[in-house]
């Protein structure tokens, strides 16, 4: 079945138009409930709470419950308001994590930090200054965003307040901006929720530079107001979406979908859902975010902090966390300089930075990470010690019982933070090692292709050798791989009975920085191929992959395997078959040829 073509973007805005009849009376509807008191912040906040509540917690009435026992248990005993302050809210978590309280700390107050902005959302938390602590409506708000990706939906709906008039077949006539579907809900998108966790842990600068071209646009989101169909000339009876939009501050979009879904039910059965463009007129009334992204930095440190605690929680960290990983510390410490290294080179982290390495390399690392640190507030009280419910948890990782000296606790972790834990097709927790080659213990290509031709399930591979580089005698340790969801294959042209595997390949670096090329589903193989004269994975399998610059993403492994080379590919790999490189971090797009020193196959 052919799939409707996109929405065509108007270049006339919905902001030119003057407001029709229809938009004036829903416009009124909207005021009368401001006139109400119920469009304030804090009934609004009051009923967002509800919202999360029925989304979340309805049928998970236990849940809440811990979360107030705990609340009630880590709260100051203060008389008057009740709140959870900083110092109670640290020593809550870092208990979790005996042995690793100094590895921890800053990551705790950067979660700390992130709960107010979280508890506070849309609006703006309270200065640093005037903050009193986390109010309960703040503590379940903040422990919902933890937990769920998205713990409320907005309705991305449309109403037909008029419809189409005039003309042959009710199509012709002045067809203006005010006969067709006024749009009441937005869909919101995996970029608000970066947004929001930008937000929770970015500063004002100091001396903030004036804004890029780039950074202005990035300020703004595109709202599409209003919607119509067009007839498409030249193809009969078929028609097109055209679409009114306006471009507006990103700080007043997060309060207009809140707005839509707390908006107060009123009592008569023929008022509709407002209008994203009545509460637009609202949402300008009410408190903002103080600072647009572009006046906004992460600090070096304490994403650092964060990302070494959301390493750690990948692993199995409740309770005696000290006998799993005391020996750990260095590796989790470099495997966070890997991560860090993609966002940028020792320098404060921007937005488009942060958009963009977080969707590229690190999907599934802090939503999956908050998750797993919201566990404890959602506990019960008495319990506290939560590794015996892990056991049963295969989200959390466990090591494979035949580990090397490639795959380490912490070089799995940085492999959860771009392939969850939980996955339809890979099974983390029964990884086994198929194929191992190093110096020591030769392994013939004939040999592996013998062992994988033969394997259908997902396999990881692992590489682990020194950069060859003329220019320099220092050595750098590199670490490159594939997480391959097809069958290995001896032809290019060949390709595996289900293809939703086949464009599910995975390439990347974790090492000296880490980067990750997902599959572009065009008409390139990315699956890997295995012949006598070596591997290719994206590229094909010759001495002149092994030279050349070839401009796409791709690995080469000689058929010695002492040396390969893995090409970051450059702009947006639309000649290749993997996307292309990330323009942010250490490090630049082309060849990183490699001296291997260990070569490793797991099933997975």
């Amino acid at each position: 079945m052919d799939e409707d073509p996109p929405p065509i973007l108007s270049r006339t805005k919905f902001s030119s138009f003057e407001e029709n009849d229809t938009q004036i009376s829903d416009r009124k509807f909207v005021e009368r409930m401001k006139d109400e008191g119920l469009m304030t912040s804090d009934p609004i906040l009051e009923r967002f709470t509800t919202e999360i509540y029925d989304t979340l917690f309805r049928d998970e009435q236990e849940l809440v419950e811990n979360i107030k026992d705990n609340f009630q248990a880590i709260k100051e005993p203060n008389p008057g308001i009740e709140v959870v302050s900083p110092s109670k809210f640290t020593a809550f978590l870092s208990q979790h994590f005996s042995g690793f309280e100094g590895f921890v700390q800053d990551g705790i107050l950067a979660i700390y930090e992130s709960f107010q902005v979280y508890g506070n959302f849309p609006f703006p938390a309270p200065s640093t200054e005037t903050r009193p602590g986390l109010t309960f409506e703040q503590f379940l708000r903040a422990v919902a965003f933890m937990w769920d990706t998205q713990p409320y939906y907005p309705q991305a709906t449309s109403l037909t307040y008029e419809s189409f008039m005039g003309g042959v077949g009710g199509m012709g006539g002045n067809l203006g901006p005010h006969h067709g579907h006024y749009i009441t809900g937005r869909q919101r998108t995996q970029q608000d929720r970066r947004r929001l966790d930008f937000r929770a842990l970015a500063v004002k600068m100091r001396n903030p530079q004036p804004p890029s071209n780039e950074e202005m646009k990035n300020a703004k989101i595109s709202i599409t107001y209003f919607k119509k169909f067009v007839p498409d000339e030249g193809f009969g009876d078929a028609h097109l979406q055209l679409e009114f939009a306006d471009e507006e501050d990103e700080r007043g979009v997060d309060v207009v979908d809140v707005l839509n879904v707390t908006f107060p039910e009123s009592d008569d059965p023929m008022d509709a859902p407002p209008m994203l463009c009545s509460l637009r007129s609202i949402a300008a009334q009410l408190p903002k975010q103080l600072y647009l992204l572009y006046e906004m930095r992460i600090p070096y440190s304490k994403l650092f902090g964060l990302v070494k605690l959301l390493l750690l929680v990948q692993l199995k960290y409740f309770g005696n966390v000290e006998s799993y990983f005391a020996d750990q510390i260095e590796g989790l410490n470099a495997s966070a300089k890997c991560i860090i290294n993609g966002f940028t080179e020792g320098e404060d982290v921007r937005w488009e930075a942060f958009d963009e390495v977080v969707k590229r390399n690190l999907p599934a690392f802090f939503l999956g990470g908050l998750h797993h640190i919201a566990r404890p507030f959602l506990s019960p009280q008495e319990d506290g010690d939560d590794d015996e419910d892990d056991e049963d948890d295969d989200s959390l990782l466990t090591f494979p019982s035949n580990h090397t000296s490639i795959l380490t606790y912490p070089l799995l972790a940085q492999l959860h933070t771009f392939s969850p834990t939980r996955s339809d097709d890979i099974s983390w927790n029964n990884l086994h090692l198929l194929q191992h080659h190093s110096k020591s213990s030769l392994l013939t290509i004939s040999t592996l292709q013998a062992s994988l031709q033969t394997y259908t399930k997902p396999t990881l591979l692992l590489l682990s050798g020194y950069e060859i580089n003329p220019l320099t005698s220092a050595k750098t340790h590199v670490v490159v791989g594939a997480l391959i969801r097809s069958p290995w294959t001896s032809k290019e042209t060949e390709h595996p009975d289900d293809e939703t595997r086949l464009w599910k390949t995975t390439l990347f670096q974790l090492a000296p920085v880490q980067r990750v090329y997902a599959t572009r589903k065009e008409k390139h193989n990315p699956f890997p191929v295995l012949q006598a004269n070596g591997i290719g994975i994206g590229r094909e399998v010759d001495d002149a992959a092994m030279e050349a610059d070839m401009g796409t993403t791709g690995l080469v492994i000689d058929k010695r395997l002492d040396r390969a080379v893995f090409e970051h590919g450059k702009g947006d790999g639309r000649n290749g078959a993997f996307e292309g490189f990330c323009p942010f971090g250490v490090g630049k797009e082309g060849i990183v040829r490699i001296e291997v020193g260990v070569l490793e196959v797991w099933g997975c």
